[in-house]
């Protein structure tokens, strides 16, 4: 799994868990922890953080998931180590789900439970 699809994947699990109340102090740290390292270190991304919000929204929307993903490769976030250790962190704390992946790149996307073997071009 790629860096901006493993950040996707937490802030999409913990979007969700949080929606529906479920979500425990541990993971409730870690994913408000990914939230102030994108609100503080690219404060000045400012598709970045109207995509999370909109992701927030809706967490199941493959679309909000996709954009989430483009714009985290385009800030550079997909690549900051400390926000990538964080995303781990959630998903350990969380879990496996039945969460929808999504993975962006220029020319292809693939969206499902697992990203190998799924992929789309576009061209």
């Amino acid at each position: 799994m790629d860096s901006a699809t493993l950040i996707v994947s937490a802030l999409t699990t913990g979007a969700t868990l949080m929606l529906q109340s479920a979500l425990k102090e541990a993971a409730k740290d870690a994913y408000q922890g990914i939230k102030r390292r994108l609100r503080k270190r690219y404060a000045d991304k400012r598709d970045l953080a109207d995509a999370v919000r909109q992701l927030e929204a809706k967490p199941d929307s493959p679309g909000r998931q996709a954009v989430l993903a483009e714009e985290l490769q385009a800030s550079g976030a997909a690549q900051d180590e400390t926000l990538i250790q964080l995303a781990r962190t959630l998903l350990e704390l969380t879990g496996p789900t039945d969460q929808t992946i999504v993975s962006a790149t220029n020319h292809s996307v693939a969206v499902g439970g697992s990203v190998t073997n799924s992929r789309i071009s576009i061209h």
